[in-house]
C-alpha cells in the first residue's frame, strides 16, 4: 500500500519544533534554521510520509491468514461431523400422499365442504346482485347458477393462468393463431367464466356485523373459507 503525503505548512513546522525535545535535536540547531529559512514563506509546504493507521494491522491479519491451513473432510481423518439432533415436530406431510394425483391433492385442499361453499355463496351473492339491479344486462339475462362441476373447471382454469401469461385475461380466448390456447375456449365460454368471476364470493352478506361490534371480524368475507382450508392443510 502506497504511503499518503500530508502536506505542513510553514505555521505548523514551527510549531513542531518548538514541542520537540532539545536532546533529540541538540546537534541540529543549525539544520533546523536552513529549514525555516527555506520555508519562510507561510505558502511554503512540506511533504511527509505517514503510514496508515491500519497499515500493521494488515500485515499482522495477512501472517494469520497464511498460518492456516485448510483441509477436506477427507484429508483429516480426526473430523467429525456434528450434527444437531432435530427435537419438534416432524416436518413434512403427515398424511400418506405417495401415490397421490395431482388431482387427488386439490380435493384433499379443496373438499367437499369447501366447493359446496363456494357454490353456494357465489350463487347467493349473483342472486342478489342481479336483483337489485334496475335493468339487466345481455350479460345478467342469461345467468344461471353455478355448480360443483362448473366451479373446478373455472379453479382449474384459474391455475392454468399462473402457468400461461397473457397481457388479459381475454387473451386466453384469442383465436388469433399466434397465440391461442384452445383448452380455455374448449372448458368454458370466455362469457361465462367472466361471469363467475364477477361473482365469486365467499360469504353470506346478511351476517355481516357493524364496524364497531366488538365481535367485528376484518376477515368476515373469507373467515369460514380460510379455516376450512387452515384446517386442511393440517392435515397433510
Amino acid at each position: 500500500m502506497a504511503p499518503r503525503k500530508k502536506n505542513l505548512t510553514q505555521k505548523e513546522i514551527e510549531k513542531l519544533m518548538a514541542e520537540s525535545d532539545d536532546e533529540n535535536y541538540a546537534d541540529s540547531d543549525s539544520e533546523c534554521d536552513e529549514l525555516i529559512d527555506i520555508y519562510a514563506d507561510d505558502d511554503a509546504c512540506v511533504e511527509v510520509d505517514e503510514e496508515p493507521a491500519d497499515f500493521n494491522d494488515e500485515i499482522q491479519d495477512t501472517e494469520e491468514e497464511e498460518k492456516i491451513q485448510w483441509k477436506t473432510a477427507e484429508e483429516n481423518k480426526n473430523f467429525k461431523l456434528k450434527i444437531l439432533k432435530f427435537e419438534g415436530p416432524t416436518p413434512g406431510p403427515i398424511a400418506n400422499i405417495k401415490d397421490f394425483t395431482e388431482l387427488d391433492l386439490f380435493h384433499q385442499i379443496f373438499d367437499d365442504n369447501i366447493m359446496k361453499t363456494l357454490v353456494v355463496e357465489r350463487n347467493r351473492y349473483a342472486e342478489e346482485t342481479i336483483n337489485n339491479r334496475k335493468s339487466a344486462t345481455p350479460t345478467t339475462k342469461n345467468w344461471k347458477p353455478v355448480d360443483e362441476k362448473e366451479l373446478l373447471q373455472f379453479l382449474g382454469l384459474v391455475l392454468l393462468m399462473g402457468h400461461i401469461e397473457k397481457d388479459e385475461i381475454s387473451d386466453y380466448w384469442s383465436t388469433d393463431e399466434l397465440t391461442e390456447t384452445p383448452i380455455f375456449s374448449k372448458t368454458m365460454p370466455r362469457d361465462r367464466f367472466l361471469l363467475i368471476l364477477r361473482y365469486l364470493h365467499f360469504s353470506d352478506n346478511s351476517k355481516k356485523l357493524k364496524n364497531d361490534d366488538p365481535q367485528f371480524d376484518r376477515l368476515w368475507k373469507t373467515r369460514e373459507v380460510f379455516e376450512m382450508l387452515n384446517s386442511n392443510f393440517k392435515k397433510l
